[in-house]
Formats: C-alpha cells, sequence, structure tokens
C-alpha cells in the first residue's frame, strides 16, 4: 500500500507540472509590428508567442539600448513546451544542449535570432537576460525569411560548377547532384562559426570530409550531402545568409561554397 501511495504522489506531481499555466506573453504576427519594450532585471525573462505557417520565419530578439554590453539567450519551446532551439550567439542558431556552445569569430550585430521552417506551428519564445548585474530592454519581431529551403535528397539540387548554399536551419542536410565533367575535384568552403562537412556518395562508396579538404575523381551522378556536425550529431547549428537571393541577415555565416576544380 505505502508503494502504491508514493506511485499515486509522483503521478499527481507530474500531472501538476504539465498542467502549469504558460508565463505570461505577448504574441508576435509575422510580418507585424514589434514586441512593445520589456526591460529584464539580471536573470528574468520574458516571453512570446507566435505561430509559424507556410512561410519560414526568423525571430529577431535586439536590446534597445547599449547592445556590446546585453547578453541574452533566446530559447524557442514547440507547443509541448519542449526547447527546440537556442540562440546564445549573434552569429548562429543550435540545438539545446546542456552547456553553452562556445561562440567563434564573434562580430558584433545588434540582434539575436532564430530561424525556423515552415509549418513549424506555434511556439513560445523565451527572451533572458544573462546579464549578472545590468537589466536591459528589449524587443522582439518575427519577420518573413527568404533565402533557400533545404535541398532534400529526395529532390537533390542539381551542379555543374561553383555552387553558392546556405545552412539556415536546425537538422538541414543539404544534397546535390552533380552533372558536370568526370574526374573532378570538390572542396567545401566555409568562413563562419558552423562545423560545417560533406560527404560523397560515389557508386556505392561514401567518403567523409571535413570543410577544406579535397575529394578527387567526382563523377556525374555522384550525391553531395552537405550539413553540420558537432556533438557526434548532424544538424545541429545553423547560420545565416546575405548573399544568395532573397537572403538580408546581414550575416553569412550560414553559407558555403562548394568548390568545383
Amino acid at each position: 500500500m505505502r508503494r502504491f501511495s508514493l506511485l499515486f504522489l509522483v503521478l499527481l506531481g507530474l500531472l501538476a507540472a504539465c498542467s502549469e499555466p504558460l508565463p505570461v506573453r505577448e504574441t508576435l504576427t509575422v510580418g507585424g509590428d514589434a514586441s512593445a519594450p520589456v526591460t529584464l532585471p539580471p536573470g528574468k525573462s520574458a516571453y512570446f508567442e507566435v505561430t509559424i505557417g507556410t512561410d519560414p520565419v526568423r525571430l529577431d530578439v535586439w536590446p534597445t539600448a547599449n547592445p556590446e554590453t546585453a547578453d541574452l539567450d533566446l530559447v524557442v519551446y514547440n507547443e509541448d513546451r519542449v526547447p527546440i532551439a537556442v540562440a546564445d550567439s549573434h552569429n548562429y542558431l543550435h540545438a539545446p544542449y546542456e552547456s553553452r556552445l562556445e561562440p567563434l569569430g564573434i562580430s558584433l550585430t545588434p540582434f539575436w535570432s532564430v530561424n525556423l521552417l515552415p509549418n513549424t506551428g506555434t511556439v513560445y519564445v523565451e527572451v533572458k537576460n544573462q546579464h549578472p548585474t545590468a537589466s536591459v530592454t528589449v524587443q522582439a519581431e518575427a519577420v518573413a525569411r527568404g533565402g533557400p529551403l533545404p535541398w532534400s535528397c529526395d529532390a537533390p539540387r542539381v551542379f555543374d560548377a561553383d555552387t553558392l548554399g546556405a545552412l539556415l536551419y536546425l537538422g538541414q542536410v543539404d544534397c546535390y547532384t552533380y552533372t558536370g565533367a568526370s574526374g573532378a575535384s570538390l572542396t567545401l568552403v566555409h568562413n563562419g562559426p558552423l562545423d560545417v562537412r560533406f560527404k560523397v556518395i560515389s557508386g556505392g562508396d561514401e567518403t567523409f570530409l571535413e570543410r577544406g579538404e579535397e575529394y578527387t575523381g567526382l563523377e556525374p551522378g555522384d550525391l553531395v550531402m552537405v550539413y553540420t556536425y558537432r556533438n557526434r550529431q548532424i544538424g545541429v547549428e545553423a547560420g545565416f545568409c546575405d548573399t544568395l537571393p532573397g537572403c538580408a541577415d546581414g550575416l553569412t555565416t550560414g553559407e558555403y561554397l562548394l568548390d568545383l576544380n
């Protein structure tokens, strides 16, 4: 009986946790006005809600003053309140980890952002002030983002010359089919903070390479896959684009080049 009572109490606790109300939050409309300014003391959070429909969306958060000293975390949760994306760097977003990734090559921009694929549904956004002593006033906005969507392996992009792409979404793997001359050499070029890698599948053989490494003997019909790789996981970080058609992020941290020779 005692064991049953303990189990019952544990189940009640779990149900109570699951039924906790969502924090007070402001609703953002994609393409609408920015949120009202909200001031966050050290360690405190503000919350927003936005629904992602048929267009991809970029969520932006920025301090209204002193961006050089602001230290924010942006965390996106799905409808089940499970975290699905984090931005604790100005330069890129990543999957939730127990510890932060160390940003590489930071150059200050006035916003923290997360990209979300079409039809993600309703998400909840937490913005937390990580500064230990200073308050910060922030605003948030949701905009329909431009730039390429992932190139699925079910419908790879055809290429026979140098080709620019971008990894913009968590879980993204871009697939290409080579249609150029036999015996080409291929190098993946990326100058941003992501750990971008590529794989060539040729005649049933798979070759894994890091950026800057050269693959020789590329043949027509070979499949090339491009993705990020960190902590033994594929697609756990993504960046932004500014030079591809439709891109206007002000950052090129997600862009890469398939360089043929």
